[in-house]
């Protein structure tokens, strides 16, 4: 799947799951633009950092090994990444989109 694909597919899930106020409070397509950023960011970040070679590296520095949250406050989206692999401990991280410019304002690294 690429990467367009994964965004509908998760705004698919986030609209059936997280109550109304969220899809009501924001439209769908800031929601749309805000995940892009943060999936391109994390993969970014990913591939640097995971550097080992072999199966557990290129695990994890595959977008598509990562579960995705998605969070919001009045200033931020917050997406959360975490491996889907339970066998693996530590791993994922946070990316921080501003509503107000759909930039990267923070991220945060799990270990």
């Amino acid at each position: 799947m690429n990467i367009i694909t994964n965004i509908a597919v998760m705004i698919l899930v986030l609209i059936s799951s997280v109550p109304l106020r969220l899809a009501a409070g924001e439209p769908p397509d800031r929601l749309i633009k805000a995940a892009d950023v943060a999936i391109s960011s994390y993969s970014k970040n990913i591939s640097e950092r995971h550097t080992t070679p072999g199966a557990d590296g290129d695990y994890m520095r595959n977008i598509h090994s990562y579960n995705i949250g998605i969070s919001q406050n009045s200033r931020y989206f917050v997406f959360v990444f975490l491996p889907r692999n339970k066998n693996f401990s530590g791993g994922g991280g946070e990316v921080w989109v501003s509503k107000e410019n759909m930039r990267v304002e923070k991220t945060a690294n799990y270990f």
